[in-house]
């Protein structure tokens, strides 16, 4: 059996139409699990950066009360060193040292929350990134169609093939 040149040239053209698909559907396929990685990825760092809230919340509480409790002993050792010494607290400069430190402790407090709700602000920052960077990646993973890749790809080579055989059968050689 013998086949013509149009036969062989559709099968030809059959043969690079389907690599052309599987190459575009491996392609899109590829695409679409990139995307997905990234979207899990910043979903799991969202849930990182909720706990690293929560520490940072902690932390902020475990140092106010560490700043506390080291205000509290160094009034308790001024009033019982002004106290040893047989000096009254209720006024001048033993009153004025108390409350310094007042005002120190206040300022220390002060700074401390502060700090806490910077870092609380950053990290509520960095995880609402993370939530866009997902959502980002998700628009784009959803509009990945592996299949209509490779259709379209199938289809775009058969009809550059049919074009190519259709101008070589017509075209007026000498």
């Amino acid at each position: 059996m013998s086949l013509t040149y149009g036969q062989m040239f559709i099968g030809t053209s059959l043969f690079k139409a389907g690599l052309s698909s599987y190459k575009a559907t491996a392609k899109a396929t590829y695409e679409l699990a990139y995307y997905q990685h990234i979207v899990n990825n910043a979903q799991m760092n969202q849930i990182l950066t909720m706990a690293e809230i929560r520490n940072a919340e902690k932390r902020g509480r475990v140092e106010e009360n560490a700043n506390r409790l080291k205000f509290k002993r160094l009034k308790a050792s001024q009033k019982a060193g002004f106290a040893s010494r047989n000096i009254l607290m209720t006024g001048g400069t033993p009153l004025d040292i108390i409350l310094s430190t007042n005002v120190i402790e206040a300022v220390d407090r002060e700074t401390i929350a502060a700090n806490t709700e910077n870092e609380v602000f950053g990290l509520n920052v960095k995880k609402f990134n993370y939530k866009s960077e997902a959502d980002i990646a998700r628009a784009k993973a959803s509009s990945i169609s592996p299949g209509r890749a490779g259709s379209m790809a199938f289809m775009s080579s058969l009809l550059g093939s049919a074009g190519d055989y259709a101008a070589m059968k017509y075209s007026k050689v000498g």
